[in-house]
């Protein structure tokens, strides 16, 4: 049962929701009844769903859930993502999701990881908040593989669950002097994936203490550690916008992902993500699963 909305504490800011979808109808109202039971709804002060291919159907979800509605023609994740940030022109706060992101946690979690990801960012702490779960991250999680690609396995966490998706089996096959050499030949991109600690072991913190801060609530991991992913973000609308998307179209990469450009890939193909030396805020164990029913499936 989700908590009354006089027993949540409202951050100070004004912080709002939005929701894209395309075309995946059962996974949305799942992911919206996981929001509404978390009590996650009355933790922020605006909901919004975004539709690419907005039809009366979309509508009708949004009015059955309450939230605000916009869309049009299908313009994939980036110019959706781009598309509800820009309508939620009254909100100092967004928290972007996509159809596939339900909550994983309790409502007690839920406001405890939302409260501290603020915290960080209205002291301008962390320049933005991870906020997938650090140990039921869901499908097409490959930060564990891509760590022991280049580290030694540490310490596990009784947390940890290997999944297929995570290529946990084979990377811990890996010979540790080829790893070794890895590290020594491509040490940029060892850092790069340093952050993948964060899901494996307790204390991520103690292996790679110039990239990783451990901090009341959560961690600080700089960006030359963790790269960008569109999922599960909250961070201010302005740095979205006039920041990171500027920098996507200034430099936007090569690879399509459905016809459209990549965000992710815009922001981690080149080193200007790791050379800024963000702080992302990840909280001890995050909001947000990633589980899709139908529609497109993550690879």
């Amino acid at each position: 049962m989700a908590p009354s909305s006089s027993s949540v504490t409202k951050p100070n800011s004004k912080v709002g929701l939005a929701v894209l979808s395309w075309r995946a109808p059962d996974t949305l109202i799942r992911t919206l009844e996981s929001y509404e039971a978390s009590g996650l709804i009355d933790l922020v002060d605006r909901k919004l769903l975004y539709f690419n291919d907005l039809s009366d159907s979309d509508k009708e979800v949004a009015a059955k859930y309450g939230y605000d509605v916009t869309g049009g023609p299908n313009s994939g994740i980036p110019g959706g993502m781009i598309g509800m940030t820009e309508a939620m022109d009254d909100c100092e706060f967004v928290l972007l999701m996509q159809n596939d992101l339900p909550v994983v946690v309790t409502p007690e979690q839920t406001a405890r990881e939302l409260r501290f990801a603020l915290d960080q960012l209205e002291s301008r702490t962390a320049d933005l908040a991870n906020l997938r779960h650090r140990w039921l991250p869901g499908q097409a999680f490959s930060r564990v593989g891509k760590y022991l690609k280049y580290w030694p396995e540490p310490e596990l966490s009784a947390e940890f669950r290997p999944t297929e998706q995570s290529n946990y089996q084979n990377a811990i096959r890996a010979d540790s002097m080829v790893k070794a050499i890895r590290r020594r030949f491509r040490g940029w991109k060892a850092n790069q994936v340093a952050g993948g600690a964060y899901n494996l072991t307790e204390d991520p913190e103690k292996l790679h203490p110039d990239l990783i801060e451990k901090v009341d609530g959560g961690y600080l991991i700089d960006s030359s550690a963790s790269t960008f992913s569109d999922q599960s973000l909250l961070l201010r609308r302005s740095f979205y916008l006039d920041c990171l998307i500027a920098e996507v179209r200034r430099n936007p990469s090569k690879r399509r992902v459905q016809g459209f450009i990549s965000l992710e890939s815009s922001l981690n193909h080149r080193r200007w993500w790791g050379d800024q030396h963000f702080k992302i805020a990840f909280g001890d164990t995050g909001i947000f699963s990633h589980d899709r029913r139908d529609g497109f499936q993550p690879t």
